[in-house]
């Protein structure tokens, strides 16, 4: 179990690593095609890190 959490806690990192990287906060303005896409791919990948934590905190990931 301890292997499983700790995949989905480096899962849950590389998103915000990927959200710091592409900065949808600044291209919001310029580029919102650009920005909806890097948002959709965050949010993607979200809830792939919620599935899988759904063993680990089953009422707070539904």
């Amino acid at each position: 179990l301890r292997a499983a959490l700790r995949v989905a806690m480096e899962a849950a990192a590389e998103v915000n690593a990927y959200l710091n990287r592409t900065e949808p906060w600044k291209t919001v303005a310029d580029d919102r095609e650009r920005t909806a896409t890097t948002l959709f791919t965050a949010l993607s990948a979200i809830n792939g890190v919620k599935t899988a934590l759904a063993p680990f905190l089953p009422f707070s990931s539904a």
